[in-house]
């Protein structure tokens, strides 16, 4: 049970706070034929590390998202080339359906390749992170 229960704990996709402020995180994962399921949030100290997705990785691909809030402005993930909805608080929210007509928000992941690997970490870093253009 003990062997078990140590491979069981490598597996999967992990968030891993490399930055000097707290970050909160959200991942969308591939369901089927093009559809996807943005969940968040997941808020990581700096020099920790989340576990987000749990058991064997099954796809070769993830959309990941953080952001960092220093006092009333944000600095988001930058690289990202695919938007998903996101919600303020705990969400879970399939990309069948457009953001608006669900009345969520949307955010801009950056797409995130793991290849055949079974397990997979992201790093956050400090200069991966932009402040929203002006508007």
């Amino acid at each position: 049970i003990e062997d078990a229960n140590a491979r069981e704990a490598k597996l999967g996709f992990f968030y891993c706070n490399k930055a000097a402020a707290p970050v909160w995180s959200a991942i969308a994962e591939p369901e089927k034929d093009g559809v996807y399921v943005s969940k968040g949030w997941w808020k990581i100290e700096p020099g920790d590390c989340a576990k987000v997705i749990k058991g064997e990785l099954a796809h070769d691909h993830f959309y990941v998202y953080g952001v960092i809030e220093e006092g009333r402005e944000e600095r988001r993930l930058a690289g990202g080339d695919r938007t998903f909805c996101v919600n303020a608080v705990k969400f879970a929210i399939s990309s069948e359906t457009a953001c608006a007509e669900q009345e969520y928000d949307e955010a801009v992941f950056r797409r995130f390749e793991i290849g055949g690997a079974t397990s997979a970490t992201f790093d956050f870093a400090d200069d991966m992170f932009v402040a929203p253009p002006a508007q």
